[in-house]
């Protein structure tokens, strides 16, 4: 087992050597002695074993109909898991170690791939060393939640990517965890998928890239020191961005080619360009209730670019906009670039500390009133 791997083990048993575990009809299952009748309540159970073999996938299974879960397995190969045309909800992966040490070199080192099946469930993996941990492809509502994406080999994989989603319907990301990984995660030609509650940490390239992706919800994720684009939208529209952290990352957001979608309640700080970046032909978005914190800081100009059409900064109805760190005595804030924009209605920290301070002291002021004047009536 390698080196590597030790530092995500903790195993209260036994691991049982095999070469490789290729499942291509329902009665290879039973070949294999596995437990269970491949029932939705009594699935086949692949559990506890040992594959380490170089040049080869792991464990390969096509064109199933039964039930299945994988779980529990150490997996060192050129590919881990692949799963071809596999009946809707028949498949689970869970609690595996997949490690790529033997292909980190070549492009063959992946962890999960998944074709053409739906409502797969992937959670609770760790992969260390994938060129790509997790790969699903035209598949309907794949759940991958709770996985960990690590690279100790950094100077091999400069293109590794952590978990990427393709041509899917109502793809679940959640509660993902991508450290040291060029590219955490990407999301292309999917429609209403939901990313949120993901970390990326140190990576290279982009924390999470959404391309040609319709109504993706993107909440609740955090990007830290990454070295382009914490959130990188192309080619989206009617998309969602709320209560992400972009925090010392190149951009903060980039929104190339994106329109109609809403941005709120971000945290956007330390960046060393624009907090969120905005090209020429993305038009209508509406962007409020932001912190912009010192972001492109040194430049006399704004934290913020816009360069669309229609774009908006602030909400109209509420006279809201977004939180600026450099805001100063101004009024209003200008956002760079050609779209002239500007937030009319800028949020005042300061301001809205203290609303709630002299709320506070108002409630402090009636609860001693209250109570004086029931010793009054009491006296």
């Amino acid at each position: 087992m390698d080196k590597n791997a030790t530092n995500f083990l903790s195993l209260d048993y036994e691991l049982v050597p095999i070469e490789k575990i290729i499942i291509t009809a329902d009665s290879n299952f039973s070949d294999y002695g596995f437990p269970g009748t491949g029932s939705a309540n009594d699935p086949y159970i692949i559990e506890n074993y040992n594959i380490t073999k170089p040049y080869y996938a792991g464990i390969v299974i096509y064109e199933t109909t039964k039930h299945f879960e994988i779980r529990n397995c150490y997996i060192d190969s050129d590919e881990g898991i692949i799963l071809i045309r596999i009946q809707a909800q028949t498949a689970k992966i869970s609690d595996n170690i997949i490690n790529n040490s033997y292909s980190y070199y070549n492009c063959d080192a992946f962890g999960i791939r998944v074709y053409e099946s739906d409502f797969v469930t992937i959670t609770n993996n760790t992969f260390i060393n994938s060129k790509s941990s997790i790969q699903i492809f035209e598949s309907k509502s794949p759940v991958v939640h709770k996985n960990t994406c690590y690279i100790t080999l950094s100077d091999k994989l400069q293109y590794a990517s952590g978990i990427s989603i393709t041509a899917c319907v109502s793809a679940s990301v959640k509660f993902n965890n991508c450290t040291k990984v060029p590219l955490g995660y990407s999301i292309t030609k999917c429609y209403s998928s939901v990313f949120s509650n993901n970390y990326a940490l140190e990576n290279s390239g982009t924390g999470v890239w959404i391309m040609a992706s319709n109504n993706t919800i993107v909440n609740d994720n955090v990007f830290k020191s990454i070295g382009s684009y914490g959130i990188l939208l192309r080619f989206n529209n009617y998309s969602s961005l709320n209560n992400n952290t972009c925090e010392n990352t190149n951009y903060g957001m980039k929104l190339l080619y994106t329109s109609n979608s809403k941005i709120h309640f971000n945290m956007i700080r330390d960046n060393i360009d624009y907090g969120i970046y905005v090209d020429n032909c993305s038009n209508s978005n509406l962007i409020t209730h932001n912190s912009f914190i010192k972001n492109k800081v040194g430049d006399k100009y704004s934290q913020a670019y816009d360069a669309g059409s229609d774009n908006v900064w602030y909400n109209s109805k509420t006279k809201e906009g977004n939180y600026w760190s450099d805001l100063g005595k101004n009024e209003t804030y200008t956002i760079d670039g050609s779209a002239d924009s500007i937030d009319i209605y800028p949020l005042n920290e300061n301001l809205e500390r203290t609303s709630f301070m002299l709320i506070s002291m108002v409630l402090l002021l009636i609860c001693f009133s209250f109570i004086s004047i029931r010793r009054r009536k009491s006296s």
